[in-house]
């Protein structure tokens, strides 16, 4: 009976972990076990099993159709998060950005003045309360329809 491989990437893995579990009794077989001292016996048969399993899970995992479809919408859901994460961060640099600079004219303006700097303090103090007004209305909306 023919296997369908769905997920070509976690197969090769799959392999790739049992490969490197097989190497590594190979060659700690080769070295000797009864010269390792307690410590590294043990860490080389938990490393070992580790391998085997992760591989074993993997392979299987990439040959069944369901566990391949699951770690795709994981892997939708991982995307969705770090595109929130991201947006989050970008909200929170435009925010400080536009305070810092606030600050920034309103010293310029102390200094020199000039009444350009006023029109673009202004302009600068409307983006932050935009920005300001925004994150709170949307923290509003999703902690009543969460």
């Amino acid at each position: 009976m023919k296997k369908k491989i769905y997920n070509k990437k976690g197969f090769f893995s799959g392999i790739i972990s049992l490969l490197l579990a097989v190497t590594y009794i190979i060659t700690a077989i080769i070295k000797d076990y009864y010269q390792m001292n307690t410590i590294s016996l043990w860490k080389s048969i938990i490393l070992s099993i580790l391998l085997i399993l992760i591989g074993a899970s993997s392979l299987y995992r990439s040959l069944n159709y369901g566990c391949t479809k699951e770690d795709r919408q994981n892997d939708d859901e991982r995307e969705q998060l770090i595109s929130f994460k991201a947006n989050t961060t970008a909200l929170k640099i435009t925010i400080v950005s536009c305070f810092i600079f606030m600050l920034l004219f309103m010293i310029a303006f102390a200094i020199t003045r000039h009444n350009s700097f006023i029109g673009v303090f202004i302009g600068i103090c409307l983006i932050f309360n935009i920005s300001m007004i925004s994150q709170i209305a949307a923290y509003v909306y999703h902690d009543r329809h969460n």
